[in-house]
């Protein structure tokens, strides 16, 4: 083989190395979005500033659920969020599995009709050992991974769950802790999730008192194999309808967190 092809192997080889040698993010941003693009630009402009600084998703829900037909102004905000390197996902009830399939698939395909989402967000999981629950999500899973096989699915028990709902499978991604900081200090994910990847488990903390509790909570999150989070001073009845005001402050966690660097 002629030298210069060896040169360019070489070079294929050690360029392929790199790509391998490249570290996974620790932590992505997923955000409960629920806050109108209407009434609330600025959120949705802040998402897209930011898409380019961290891992990012938001979680779309203009009525509990796509609504009954597509709002230009969340047309615009998503694509614009996609744009800048953001992914978007939409907001779909499950009623803890009590809530007809074919109603639930309706949701995904208005969604996926309507606006450039990559992927479902499952809200009401169930978290028991029933077989039949089990059953339920993964006749969504696989009819939503049907419909294009890169769409992520993450499911929302809000709390520790079985090991069932991420083998058999039933989403991508469990939110195994959804509740306030106070009861987030006191949190333990299940043992079994330290043999999968973090990229399977989600922290979503409201009620924050303090833009301090943004340093404690990332890097618990970090050392907790939490891959996906987001936490907020919102708080009441809905604390995911506003972005909070300690955003800042949580992305430039991420990024140095991200970067091995202190929060």
């Amino acid at each position: 083989m002629p030298f210069k092809h060896v040169l360019k192997l070489t070079a294929l080889i050690l360029l392929s190395g790199s790509h391998l040698a490249v570290a996974q993010p620790l932590l992505e941003a997923l955000v409960p979005a629920y806050f109108d693009p209407s009434s609330n630009p600025t959120a949705w402009s802040t998402l897209a500033n930011t898409a380019a600084k961290i891992p990012l998703s938001a979680i779309m829900n203009p009525n509990s659920g796509p609504g009954s037909a597509q709002d230009s102004n969340y047309v615009t905000a998503t694509n614009n969020l996609r744009v800048a390197g953001g992914h978007v996902l939409g907001y779909v009830a499950t009623s803890y599995g009590a809530r007809p399939i074919a109603d639930v698939m309706s949701d995904v395909n208005k969604y996926i009709a309507w606006y450039p989402v990559d992927g479902i967000f499952l809200d009401e999981m169930t978290s028991d050992a029933n077989s039949t629950h089990y059953s339920y999500y993964q006749s969504i899973y696989n009819q939503i991974k049907a419909i294009n096989l890169n769409y992520r699915i993450i499911g929302n028990p809000g709390t520790n769950t079985q090991e069932a709902y991420l083998t058999t499978p039933t989403a991508d991604a469990l939110v195994i802790f959804e509740s306030t900081a106070k009861n987030y200090q006191k949190f333990t994910p299940s043992a079994w999730t330290n043999n999968y990847g973090r990229q399977h488990f989600v922290n979503l903390v409201y009620s924050l008192s303090t833009s301090s509790q943004i340093k404690t909570f990332l890097n618990r999150a970090a050392n907790s194999n939490t891959g996906l989070v987001y936490l907020t001073n919102d708080g009441g009845s809905n604390p995911w309808d506003t972005l909070t005001s300690y955003w800042d402050t949580e992305v430039n966690c991420i990024v140095n967190i991200n970067a091995g660097l202190t929060c």
